[in-house]
């Protein structure tokens, strides 16, 4: 008794069987037909568009294993159907590889175009950003400069703080009144370098109505700063008058000698000496 057939072996003899015979060929691939177009009505068989992006890809994979197979199958098949190569198709051969090398040549030479273009587009596009961040920037800074050169007016200002109150004509004009004079008290501290008026507003009505740090926060104003100033004015001061008072002559005589001199800070005078004694 002989070996059994496998059933894929079967298979094939059968389906080989049947294609010498058209007529039931076609009545076999119009069976095939109806069934595959059944099995999609209910949905057994998943189209693409069905398909998760996960499916779709090893789908492909296993329809490009399966044209590979087939086409490694033909090759064999045409190389035990096709007989030996004569000498008088190699010019045929030849031609066929000259073709395929200016194909390789012209695909190569448009991917190096498409890349070069690509990246001259790439080097555009940073280009247009660098620029736009820089004008972006430069609006930024203008509108920075244009808020800080047109300040609010001291209309605006009240109008700003009483938002959604009701308050009496009286209370709002005081308050324009308050702005008005603060902004011009800014103006003549920041043009005025004297100290005096500073002074001023630092004062002991504003230390006893707890005023000091918001005149400090409106006009800048630093009173420790401005007691070492005045001290220190009235010490030179005091200072000068003193020098004054000593080199009056009643007070001091001028030395005789000619090298009797004495120089300070580059500036050379000549000598004195008191008519009498400081000692009281």
């Amino acid at each position: 008794m002989g070996k059994p057939k496998l059933v894929s072996v079967k298979d094939r003899d059968y389906r080989l069987k049947l294609k010498e015979d058209p007529v039931r060929y076609a009545a076999y691939l119009q069976k095939a037909r109806a069934r595959y177009h059944k099995r999609k009505e209910k949905k057994e068989i998943k189209l693409v568009a069905d398909m998760t992006e996960r499916e779709h890809r090893k789908k492909k994979q296993y329809w490009r294993a399966t044209q590979r197979q087939y086409r490694q199958n033909k090759k064999q098949i045409d190389g035990f159907i096709t007989p030996p190569m004569s000498p008088d198709s190699e010019p045929a051969q030849s031609a066929e590889t000259e073709r395929k090398r200016r194909g390789r040549k012209k695909v190569k030479r448009d991917r190096s175009a498409v890349y070069r273009r690509l990246e001259r587009v790439e080097t555009e596009l940073q280009n247009k950003t660098r620029l736009l961040n820089m004008y972006k920037k430069r609006l930024e800074r203008a509108n920075k400069r244009t808020k800080e050169e047109a300040p609010d007016t001291p209309r605006t200002k009240t109008a700003k703080l009483l938002a959604g109150r009701s308050v009496s004509r009286n209370v709002k004009k005081t308050l324009i009144f308050h702005h008005c004079l603060t902004a011009e008290i800014r103006k003549k501290l920041r043009k005025n370098k004297d100290k005096s008026c500073r002074r001023i507003l630092m004062n002991k009505m504003m230390d006893k109505y707890k005023m000091v740090r918001r005149i400090k926060q409106q006009f800048g104003i630093r009173k420790r700063n401005d007691k070492k100033t005045f001290r220190k004015s009235c010490m030179e001061a005091v200072a000068q008058n003193v020098k004054e008072f000593l080199e009056r002559d009643d007070s001091s005589r001028v030395a005789a000698g000619k090298k009797m001199t004495i120089t300070r800070n580059k500036i050379k005078k000549q000598k004195r000496f008191l008519t009498d004694t400081l000692s009281t």
